[in-house]
């Protein structure tokens, strides 16, 4: 299970971990309202936004976004010999 830091939002955890369980790189909206099923759009949308500026995804186009892996902040931030998460 993914924890990068304490500074993610559960829901953004949420999200991010069934994004990895599903090896998807690439996900829309509708993706993201269905795992995170029970939450209306506007919800969805506004973590979207959130997670787009702290960096944890980015924002392809309208309703199309890149998660971007862990592991690339990692090499971007010079922790080649930092720990992996586990």
């Amino acid at each position: 299970m993914l924890d990068m830091n304490k500074s993610i939002s559960y829901r953004s955890s949420q999200l991010l971990n069934a994004l990895i369980d599903q090896k998807k790189e690439f996900f829309t909206l509708t993706d993201a309202l269905n795992i995170l099923h029970g939450k209306d759009y506007a919800t969805v949308r506004k973590l979207l936004s959130d997670m787009t500026k702290r960096g944890v995804i980015m924002r392809i186009k309208d309703g199309l976004y890149h998660r971007i892996p862990f592991e690339k902040k990692l090499e971007e931030k010079g922790c080649d010999g930092c720990q992996q998460p586990v």
